[in-house]
């Protein structure tokens, strides 16, 4: 028999008030009413609750009350109700008419507020929630404020809450305008920012998973993870809020909040405690992390395009160019994702739901794969949320029979299959639940709301500037998503390095370092001055070599060799002496000096070899040969340019955990 454990312990049963600026507007009737009748339902109410709706109609309790009552007949998820049931549940609401922009209405709000905690004989708990549009935040939140309504009873009761909705302004500016007016009034364990998305169970769940099993840890790094892809794809579109939806575009509506944030839970740091400050500070520390494109980058790696038929949907102007869809390439300048690709893509109208994470996993080197397959097959997991709720893993395995054929196989659990639950409810459920009993940890920190437009902004000023075309794509079908594939194609253009490598010196260093490469799937050509030491090696993956001329014509252009000699003369000789590689290689090919070199040796040589059109490298290496072997310590030069190409063999050769980065050339990473 299985069973579950309980890992939060929760304050639940505080009298509380639930206080709702925009208490008659579609947040409410869509999303907050039909969650907080699910909550009743399911008894997770304090024994003192009530529910304060505000709004600028002229209405009594009573009235409030029938409107609650013919918003949850009429919702998608409508069940025959219970007629006591539904009594007892419109009893808990009140109304009072206000004007966010009035202080004196929040002055009669205290008023009342303070009468219902003389009715219930305590100082209640207090929610503040803002259903208002963004224009309005401001001040309610000052008003709020100044009429003491946040401020607690004591430091054991009466705390109050805010729960704000994204967006969390338009760009970097307006968030950080909005954050600093929010930690200027409150307190930061008061401040609730909701991303619904957080009250996802799967998305809740890529935490669970990573953390709880402890054995995924040792493969969720560079060395192991190919790339990642976070996708959010509808089938559904924009018609009913065209004119809001227009004024953000599909990548603030969801780029900067929704796939960052399922970004973050899949590539954070372990947490180690299960508590909201620890984990909400892991996601922010992820997110910051984020490399900020350049304005060739974001020509290269970013795709957008508008589906056909937009502009025609009411609110939406006929020469609108706003993005329905969008994929990008990021990058996570982290030691731990260094060189990984996170594919982000997002569109509306396609031919059917699609949301989930794929972490792809790298082909072994040495993989137990019969040479006639042809094809190998890597592994993948999948965090699923639509259409079925999943994690599964994609492994490889022999099919039954005679012949070593291999076949993909899944393995994994289904949480639950397609299902036609209605939107929102059960997000708002579990965060409305959360705000109640004072559990912050899948609510949106204001340094992760940061860190997300810091690293989106620069990709919508480009765009605005029309350097990314927009592209149009017919609706219900998926041919944008192959015509998108542009985007990794240019990578593969800009950043692909062959697996082949010479190395030129094969003592106890050079050897070493050949063998940790052709153990990754390198093909490493060997030269040595002896050359029966080279002859030597060839039996354990090494090919041989006599000449240095003999090793360029044996490495397809561009080259990359790495020099592993004594510092000072034998590496001049080795350029630039008869024989020596300045004669050899050609323009675009890369020469690597790994024996820590003098640095303005290495200035020399570079400005040299500069002009040949060739590009030389220092990289200090440090670890001695049992390093070289197992994994070595690099300190990395050269321009970012070159760094980033020749990454996927920096990080086969060294360690994760001592991978950085030191001024080589006078100059450093560029």
């Amino acid at each position: 028999m299985q069973t579950s454990k309980l890992v939060k312990y929760r304050k639940e049963n505080v009298p509380t008030v639930l206080i709702i600026f925009g208490g008659t507007g579609d947040l409410m009737a869509k999303k907050v009413l039909p969650a907080l009748y699910h909550l009743f339902e399911k008894n997770k109410f304090p024994t003192f609750f009530r529910v304060i709706g505000i709004a600028r109609k002229e209405l009594s309790n009573s009235d409030y009350r029938s409107f609650v009552t013919k918003v949850l007949e009429e919702h998608k998820d409508a069940k025959r109700k219970d007629s006591s049931q539904m009594k007892s549940f419109t009893d808990l609401f009140f109304y009072y008419r206000g004007f966010v922009k009035e202080f004196k209405d929040f002055e009669n709000l205290a008023s009342k507020l303070g009468m219902v905690d003389k009715e219930w004989k305590t100082c209640s708990n207090k929610i503040f929630y803002l259903g208002v549009p963004p224009n309005l935040y401001e001040p309610t939140l000052r008003n709020l404020a100044k009429s003491g309504l946040t401020k607690p009873c004591s430091l054991e009761e009466g705390w109050t809450r805010v729960m704000v909705e994204k967006p969390f302004g338009r760009d970097l500016r307006s968030a950080k305008r909005l954050c600093q007016i929010l930690c200027s009034l409150f307190k930061r364990e008061q401040l609730y920012l909701i991303d619904h998305y957080l009250g996802k169970e799967m998305v809740q769940n890529i935490l669970f998973f990573r953390f709880a099993n402890s054995f995924f840890e040792g493969f969720w790094n560079n060395k192991f993870v190919d790339r990642i892809e976070v996708r959010l794809l509808e089938d559904i579109g924009v018609e009913g809020r065209g004119k809001f939806y227009d004024s953000v575009g599909a990548l603030r509506d969801v780029g900067q909040n929704h796939l960052l944030q399922m970004l973050a839970l899949t590539t954070m740091d372990n947490p180690v405690k299960f508590e909201p400050e620890a984990i909400r500070s892991n996601r922010a520390k992820i997110l910051e992390k984020l490399r900020i494109l350049t304005e060739k980058e974001i020509c290269q790696l970013t795709f957008r395009a508008q589906y056909n038929g937009y502009r025609k949907i009411e609110g939406v102007p006929p020469n609108s160019a706003t993005e329905t869809y969008f994929k990008i390439i990021a990058f996570l300048d982290s030691p731990r994702w260094q060189g990984v690709p996170i594919v982000l893509e997002s569109g509306k109208r396609l031919e059917k739901p699609r949301k989930e994470v794929i972490v792809h996993l790298k082909h072994p080197a040495n993989c137990l794969c019969p040479k006639e397959l042809g094809e190998h097959y890597a592994s993948r997991i999948v965090f699923s949320l639509e259409p079925k709720e999943a994690i599964e893993m994609y492994l490889q395995s022999k099919e039954p029979g005679f012949e070593s054929y291999i076949g993909e196989k899944g393995l994994g659990c289904v949480l639950r299959g397609e299902s036609r639950k209605a939107q929102y409810v059960e997000e708002y459920e579990k965060l409305l639940f959360d705000c109640i009993v004072g559990d912050q940890t899948f609510f949106v920190s204001v340094e992760e709301t940061n860190a997300a437009w810091k690293f989106i902004d620069p990709i919508l000023d480009e765009w605005k500037k029309g350097l990314v075309p927009l592209e149009q794509y017919e609706l219900g079908q998926n041919l944008v998503l192959s015509e998108s594939k542009i985007v990794e194609q240019r990578l593969r253009e800009t950043t692909g390095l062959k697996k082949e490598l010479g190395i030129v010196g094969l003592g106890k260093m050079g050897s070493n370092l050949a063998f940790n490469l052709i153990d990754k799937g390198w093909r490493v050509v060997g030269f040595n001055r002896t050359y029966e030491v080279t002859k030597g090696l060839e039996e354990r993956g090494i090919v041989g070599v006599a000449t240095l001329k003999e090793m360029v014509s044996k490495l397809t252009p561009p080259r990359v060799i790495w020099l592993m000699v004594k510092a000072g003369e034998p590496v001049d000789e080795l350029l630039f002496g008869e024989g020596g590689l300045i004669n050899c290689l050609e323009k675009g090919d890369i020469v690597i000096d790994g024996g820590n070199s003098f640095y303005k040796d290495s200035v020399r040589r570079a400005q040299k070899l500069e002009e040949k059109g060739i590009t030389f490298v220092d990289v200090g290496v440090s670890g001695g040969p049992e390093g070289a072997r197992t994994g070595a310590c690099l300190m990395v030069g050269g321009t970012r340019k070159t760094y980033e190409k020749l990454l996927p063999m920096y990080l086969d050769i060294a360690p994760l955990w001592v991978f950085s980065f030191l001024k080589v050339l006078g100059r450093g990473i560029s």
